[in-house]
């Protein structure tokens, strides 16, 4: 089963509310530039839905450029942890449920100073360890035990597994860390910390720098 048809109706809730979040913060214009990182085209095409102005958008993956991209849009195959850009090379840099995929500390920390090298402004958001449900493994505390008790219950009693019941998915999330407040803070602490709720519970963070887009070398 595809288990990301189970987060559609939700992840476009929360990412239009997003959206929203970042035009009202930055108002970002066609002729500026930014940079998509781990993204896809999906919230680009999304604001497009929402009559928004679109800048000009780079992706940077580790996978190979999709077939049919919209030649708007660039691609780039890269590691978060070591952008192939000079510093201050985009407008804005923009990263959705990334940091948390790409290892442990001390990776989360190389792509937090890359995207601050590279970018004016920046904008990262990441789920919150404090939300009582792994949206990854679609289960509720699982992330709030020691970690050997989460690495052992993982391939047998999440609803992912259920789902999808592969070894090789079950590898991947098992290496998702995800980060507190203040860990979200010392990885970006020249920015502010905005919480996004659900039912009163912190669901996200967005961790933000608005320095503006002239000479901001």
């Amino acid at each position: 089963m595809n288990i990301h048809r189970l987060y559609e109706p939700f992840f476009r809730l929360y990412r239009m509310r997003r959206i929203r979040l970042f035009y009202n913060i930055f108002m970002p214009k066609r002729d500026e530039t930014l940079l998509d990182v781990g993204g896809s085209p999906y919230f680009w095409t999304l604001c497009r839905e929402m009559g928004l102005p679109v800048p000009r958008v780079t992706i940077l993956n580790l996978g190979p450029k999709p077939v049919g991209l919209d030649p708007q849009w660039g691609w780039v195959m890269g590691d978060a942890r070591a952008l192939p850009f000079k510093d201050k090379a985009f407008d804005y840099v923009f990263s959705n449920s990334v940091i948390e995929h790409v290892g442990d500390g001390r990776s989360q920390a190389q792509m937090a100073g890359e995207i601050r090298r590279v970018g004016c402004n920046y904008f990262v958001q990441t789920p919150d360890m404090r939300f009582p449900f792994e949206p990854h493994l679609l289960t509720p505390f699982i992330h709030w035990l020691p970690r050997r008790m989460y690495e052992r219950l993982v391939p047998a009693f999440t609803i992912r597994h259920w789902l999808n019941g592969s070894a090789e998915d079950d590898a991947q999330v098992m290496g998702i860390r995800l980060l507190s407040r203040g860990q979200m803070k010392s990885l970006f602490p020249d920015g502010q910390i905005v919480v996004e709720r659900s039912a009163g519970w912190p669901k996200s963070m967005i961790a933000y720098k608005r320095r503006g887009t002239k000479n901001c070398e």
